[in-house]
């Protein structure tokens, strides 16, 4: 079956485009993948990449398959189509640069398709790794692809967005299941504490309920402040 997949096109269908909804998202996400990071932009540039990475298909098994092996895949919506390694090069984009869009319009299937497309490229490769260190170097590549390694000013270590600045902050925020990394707002004040939300990290030492315990050892300091 691998083999049958690994020598076809692939046509992802996203049925008619009445509205052009389809045509604008595909318009859109060749602008993301080709730029990276874009400036602010109003809900109705996002609105249609939001719905286009809404669909329940992305987050499907049988896409997977079908994105993972096969030749070529082309997605397409009403007349309009796009490569989906077109597709897969803005979803990395997204998912390393622009956090922020993710969480405010929920587009959760960005991880999907982030996955789906460092699985294909590894399969891409005309001699895939067959010893031990060689799968882990491929699996530390494809999970670390596009983030950056940095160490605070405590002695942790950790891997968090490529946009990462010196000056940003660690912190475990209320709630969360990982570190986030913010980034002091030119407006913020002592009384009144502003950040802005850069992306997730991983931190040795303080993941899971290290921070936690931390905290409530009196170890780590706990702030009040605005996410921007």
């Amino acid at each position: 079956m691998r083999e049958i997949y690994s020598k076809a096109t692939r046509v992802l269908w996203l049925g008619e485009d009445p509205n052009n909804e389809a045509k604008q998202a595909f318009s859109r996400i060749r602008w993301i993948a080709q730029y990276g990071t874009i400036h602010p932009s109003p809900d109705s540039w996002w609105k249609p990449v939001v719905a286009f990475y809404k669909r329940d298909w992305l987050s499907r098994l049988w896409v997977f398959q079908e994105i993972a092996v096969a030749t070529a895949v082309y997605v397409f919506g009403g007349v309009s189509k796009i490569p989906w390694k077109t597709v897969g090069r803005a979803s990395v984009q997204i998912r390393t640069q622009l956090y922020r869009p993710i969480l405010h319009y929920s587009m959760m299937n960005v991880y999907h398709e982030y996955l789906f497309y460092k699985w294909s490229v590894i399969n891409e490769r005309p001699n895939p790794p067959e010893s031990d260190i060689g799968r882990f170097l491929v699996a530390a590549g494809s999970t670390c692809g596009g983030r950056k390694l940095f160490y605070t000013s405590k002695g942790y270590v950790g891997i968090g967005p490529a946009i990462l600045q010196v000056a940003d902050k660690v912190c475990c925020l209320s709630g969360g299941a990982m570190p986030f990394v913010l980034r002091r707002d030119v407006r913020s004040r002592q009384s009144k504490r502003r950040f802005a939300l850069i992306g997730v990290a991983y931190v040795h030492g303080i993941m899971y309920e290290d921070a936690v315990s931390k905290c409530r050892d009196g170890k780590q300091e706990i702030l009040a402040f605005d996410l921007i």
